[in-house]
């Protein structure tokens, strides 16, 4: 792609590197809005770029510095890719010359993106290179990005510790449009951890029941969730509606039931049986001791074991499904 992009003569040689000229590329800036590339200033004495905007396509490796782990020799010395033209050449080699969906995070709009468009479409000659470009807010905490430059990464292991599930945070990611930053707090997370167990539990304990046929009102929910997708990943509003669902009592128990876990599904959230490794294996034990206890009609022994359950911190709830374990509240 770099030698494309120089037999085109949008490339320039300099001693330091391989630049791509975005003095040549009539609609750079064009994601950002900042489209004032024929205008650029020339840069200082101490660079070898002939304008600002213009960036590295491949980088030479100074020959008395210290060898980099990643370098190769190539038709413009030892050196290595530039950063935006990894993701160009990646992209269209697995995607194709021009390809539907680009994602990123909002602050690679300006530099990032907008030279991986003006570099793939002078390369591949096409146009436009990405239909659609899909950017996501940040995830902050006290307002700040979490970076682990900043100090601030906290990863899923640090969520389990206070007992909030991977699937859980997923659900806490989907309440708030992609576009729209969001808060990370211990508050908004238990909430989280609630309101997905509760939906949960619902499509669990009912999801089996055999109910007398009623009018199946559930198509017009179906519409309306996909509808919110549809309308650029309208995930709050998606999630909207299976709480809506859980409250509509004109469908069936077990309609309502099947119908969460199913579009649930549709967003990754999966709700994991009692018998699953996601429950200790003691607690799995107790369970099913319970269990038999129940069948032999040892009630006093059940109770016993429920207890035993619930000070370990986990909670049965019976349903014609069988025993329904998760975490108290």
């Amino acid at each position: 792609m770099i030698r494309q992009l120089e037999e085109r003569g949008f490339a320039y040689r300099a001693p330091d590197a391989l630049y791509f000229d975005a003095s040549r590329a009539p609609h750079y800036g064009e994601l950002s809005g900042l489209r004032a590339c024929a205008e650029h200033s020339r840069v200082g004495a101490q660079s070898h770029k002939r304008n600002a905007a213009d960036f590295a396509l491949w980088k030479r490796s100074p020959v008395d510095g210290p060898r980099r782990q990643l370098e190769w020799p190539s038709p413009w010395g030892v050196g290595f890719p530039g950063w935006h033209i990894e993701c160009s050449a990646m992209a269209s080699k697995y995607l194709g010359s021009q390809f539907e969906i680009h994602t990123g995070g909002v602050d690679h709009i300006a530099v990032h993106h907008t030279n991986e468009i003006a570099q793939a479409e002078s390369a591949l000659g096409v146009r436009p290179w990405v239909k659609y470009w899909m950017h996501g807010a940040w995830l902050t905490m006290g307002g700040a990005k979490i970076a682990k430059s900043a100090g601030l990464a906290p990863n899923l292991d640090d969520l389990s510790a206070i007992g909030v599930s991977p699937a859980a945070f997923r659900y806490y990611l989907m309440t708030a449009h992609y576009r729209s930053p969001l808060d990370l707090s211990l508050e908004a997370l238990r909430a989280a951890e609630t309101g997905f167990e509760r939906l949960g539990q619902f499509a669990q304990r009912h999801a089996e029941q055999r109910e007398a046929p009623t009018s199946d009102g559930s198509r017009e929910w179906r519409l309306q969730f996909f509808d919110a997708l549809y309308d650029d990943l309208d995930a709050p509003r998606a999630l909207a509606v299976l709480w809506c669902i859980l409250a509509d009592a004109s469908l069936p128990t077990s309609t309502r039931a099947r119908l969460i876990a199913e579009l649930g599904d549709v967003l990754g959230l999966v709700w994991k049986r009692p018998t699953e490794a996601s429950v200790d294996p003691e607690i799995l034990a107790l369970v099913a001791a319970r269990e038999q206890a129940r069948a032999a009609r040892d009630f006093a022994r059940a109770d016993e074991l429920r207890a035993r359950v619930s000070s370990r911190g986990f909670a049965i709830e019976d349903s014609p499904a069988g025993p329904l374990v998760h975490r108290a509240r």
